[in-house]
């Protein structure tokens, strides 16, 4: 990933996640700036990064607005949330950027559920939005 006018070389190493509108409020993430990706993004190219992200491509400035470098695409950045501790609780905040997962990879989708009722309530419940929306 790499900020618009800049060239590959300029590349960062980092996290990302292709997800859905829901994603951000499911895991707890607090929004820095701008707004989270909606179900509008889902044919958009629209990114939300991560803070250190943000900030290491913009140090004196809004990254809501800009542009990056997405595996060969340009997408705008949309919004920034807080880092946080997502792949390991001993190392420091990963560099996350985050896309409409229409523009992901084949390969293997998680699911993230937040819910105040039993797993075993909502296993099927589950199981059923999915093959409902890809039977």
């Amino acid at each position: 990933l790499y900020r618009a006018g800049q060239t590959e070389r300029d590349a960062s190493i980092v996290n990302l996640r292709f997800t859905s509108s829901g994603y951000f409020p499911a895991m707890g993430h607090r929004l820095v700036a701008g707004r989270f990706l909606e179900d509008a993004d889902r044919d958009r190219k629209n990114a939300v990064l991560s803070e250190g992200l943000a900030k290491l491509y913009w140090p004196n400035g809004d990254a809501v607005g800009g542009q990056v470098h997405v595996s060969g695409a340009l997408f705008t950045v949309v919004g920034v949330i807080a880092d946080s501790s997502v792949t390991s609780l001993k190392d420091a905040p990963t560099r996350l950027a985050f896309v409409p997962y229409a523009f992901r990879n084949p390969g293997r989708m998680f699911f993230v559920v937040r819910a105040n009722r039993p797993a075993s309530e909502l296993t099927p419940l589950v199981r059923e939005a999915i093959w409902s929306h890809a039977p």
